[in-house]
Parts: structure tokens; C-alpha cells; sequence
């Protein structure tokens, strides 16, 4: 190695850095330094480089989520949730629960009740979404989201 350049941690775990290091005969090339490395060399130059002997180490930046990212993070979290409570209940799914509302049965009214709260949970999870999106709040941690969806009342 000739030199080495923009030092950067990869997570905020603070046990890896990306660098640019120039080889001889090579040239530059992208390696992450590992403080566990199994390679003596792959220590050191951890080692250097969290010492500064490269720069300043930049901190790491988590990636901003796409809309989409978010979207699909927050529908997955609470379709988890509804089709838990359905199969709690002895249903397939939500689905499952909220087709005997269509028809009259023994199980029309609960049926109903897992319709009603479907619908109420995927409005939040939309008011949630655009929030977010706009950056009038943060993402929920999925536990958090859960905790704010409307509660499931049965008959």
C-alpha cells in the first residue's frame, strides 16, 4: 500500500472502515478494514486508519429510506399484526376473518369486527405513511406502530 484515502465506518458499530487504498501496480482500490479482520494486515490498517493516520474517519450516515422502502416497511408491519390476530382467533389469516361478514353466520359478527378494524388500521397505517414521507414525524419502530393501531374489538 502507497497511500490511503476517505476513510469512512461502515455501520454504527464502529468496527469497520471503508478506504481507498492505492496499491503499487495496481492502483486504487476499495477495501474495508476490519478490526477482527483474520489478516494481521487487514488490523493494521483498521488500526491506522481509526487512528487517523488516513484522515479523519467520517461517521456513518445511515441510508435514507425511499418512499417506497417506507411503504412497504409499514404495510408489511401492520399485515403482520392483523394476520396474527385472525389466527389467534383460529382464522387463516385476516382475510379469512373478515369474509364471514358477507354472509349470515355464527361468525357474521366477529366477522364484521375484523372488517371495521382492517379498515381502521390500514387508515392510520396511510396517515402514518404520509407523515412520514413528508417528514412531519420519524419511521416507527415496528412495536411502536403496533402500539398505535386502533385496538381490535370483538363481539
Amino acid at each position: 500500500m502507497t497511500t490511503a484515502r476517505l476513510p469512512r465506518y461502515i455501520d454504527d458499530s464502529l468496527t469497520a472502515i471503508d478506504i481507498l487504498l492505492t496499491l503499487p501496480g495496481i492502483g486504487e482500490v476499495p477495501y474495508t478494514a476490519r478490526e477482527d479482520d483474520p489478516e494481521p494486515q487487514g488490523r493494521a490498517i483498521f488500526a491506522a486508519a481509526a487512528a487517523g493516520e488516513f484522515g479523519e474517519v467520517a461517521v456513518y450516515v445511515p441510508p435514507v429510506p425511499s418512499d417506497d422502502q417506507i411503504a412497504a416497511t409499514l404495510t408489511r408491519v401492520v399485515q403482520l399484526h392483523l394476520d396474527g390476530a385472525a389466527q389467534a382467533r383460529g382464522y387463516d389469516n385476516i382475510l379469512s376473518a373478515c369474509s364471514y361478514a358477507a354472509v349470515e353466520n355464527a361468525f357474521q359478527a366477529e366477522g364484521a369486527a375484523f372488517l371495521a378494524w382492517r379498515a381502521a388500521c390500514w387508515v392510520h397505517c396511510q396517515s402514518v405513511l404520509t407523515d412520514c414521507q413528508e417528514g412531519l414525524r420519524p419511521i416507527p419502530a415496528a412495536a411502536d406502530l403496533v402500539a398505535e393501531l386502533p385496538a381490535l374489538v370483538l363481539p
